[in-house]
């Protein structure tokens, strides 16, 4: 059994009095002569709803090229992420060698009351920041102030597992 096939027309018209569309109109008349008309019409309005729709993926497949060209603008428009890599970087190897030296459990000084005081402790220089702001260079450390006893906690726990 054959199948119908049904061709459906659209006509426009063209105010060939506007230089656009008398322009379009001699597009028009090129197009028909190479047989590529009713494509790129077809091309034209998929093109048109697809980038009302806020999609790119009928530009990217009508013009292949154009996706390169548009990931490139996108990277040199972005701020590198290499920058905030380099700073955290930064910051984890300051964090390494405060630790390294000891000295971000320095020892306290304890008070009448049992608990440490917070005691000033020099940052090393090749810890400290990159920046200007040599307002950083001091770290206070205090004990906690809860008395209880972690590691009693912890075997307390463990006993009611069994």
């Amino acid at each position: 059994m054959a199948t119908k096939r049904y061709r459906m027309r659209y006509d426009f018209q063209l105010n060939v009095a506007k230089e656009e569309e008398l322009a379009i109109a001699e597009q028009i008349i090129e197009l028909k002569g190479q047989g590529r008309y009713s494509k790129t019409v077809r091309d034209g309005i998929r093109l048109v709803s697809d980038l009302h729709a806020g999609s790119l993926d009928v530009l990217f497949e009508l013009f292949p090229w154009v996706r390169a060209d548009f990931l490139e603008y996108m990277t040199s428009v972005q701020p590198p992420k290499s920058d905030t890599e380099t700073h955290i970087q930064k910051q984890l190897a300051r964090i390494e060698a405060l630790l390294a030296h000891g000295e971000a459990m320095p020892t306290t000084s304890r008070s009448a009351s049992g608990v440490g005081e917070p005691k000033a402790m020099r940052v090393p220089a090749s810890a400290a920041p990159d920046s200007e702001d040599d307002d950083n260079d001091m770290l206070l450390v205090a004990k906690a102030a809860s008395s209880s006893n972690a590691t009693q906690n912890f075997l307390n726990s463990i006993s009611r597992l069994q």
